[in-house]
């Protein structure tokens, strides 16, 4: 609802501006003054709705930068680690760099839990190594939270 009424608005907007600028350019036009008085009417008419904001809040949490990154992130070179009597992953390696978009994708969600874990150093893994750029402060919200939360 509030949707289609945003969408009226947007397009009620965009005629009162070609309205404005009709009749800007030609209310001293002799010829074209009956126009832009005509407009003029039409300009009253044109009615745009209110949309009430909404007085939702909705729970976030937001993870603020103390100071502009460098151009190095993250180099993680032949990570690996095994759990349960099975390798979880190894020969992990790659570089973030600024500006990079990535995603960690596995068919096991223990494997990336526990990748997590160890680049937030949490836990070692039983080979390979990994260096954070010297700009970076991390910070880490794992899907288990419930040592972050009150018991209450």
């Amino acid at each position: 609802m509030a949707r289609q009424i945003s969408d009226r608005n947007k397009k009620a907007e965009e005629k009162k501006k070609d309205l404005l600028e009709f009749i800007a350019r030609f209310s001293a036009n002799a010829s074209k003054s009956r126009q832009a008085t005509s407009r003029k009417k039409a300009l009253e008419k044109l009615v745009i709705e209110e949309i009430e904001p909404s007085y939702r809040k909705y729970p976030g949490i937001i993870f603020q930068p103390l100071r502009e990154v460098g151009n190095q992130i993250l180099n993680v070179e032949n990570l690996k680690l095994e759990g349960e009597g099975s390798t979880l992953f190894s020969n992990v390696t790659f570089s973030v760099n600024k500006g990079d978009k990535i995603a960690f994708v596995s068919r096991n969600p223990l494997a990336v839990t526990s990748f997590f874990n160890i680049i937030n150093g949490l836990t070692q893994p039983d080979g390979g190594s990994l260096e954070w750029g010297s700009t970076i402060t991390t910070a880490y919200l794992p899907l288990e939270n419930n040592d972050f939360l009150p018991k209450n």
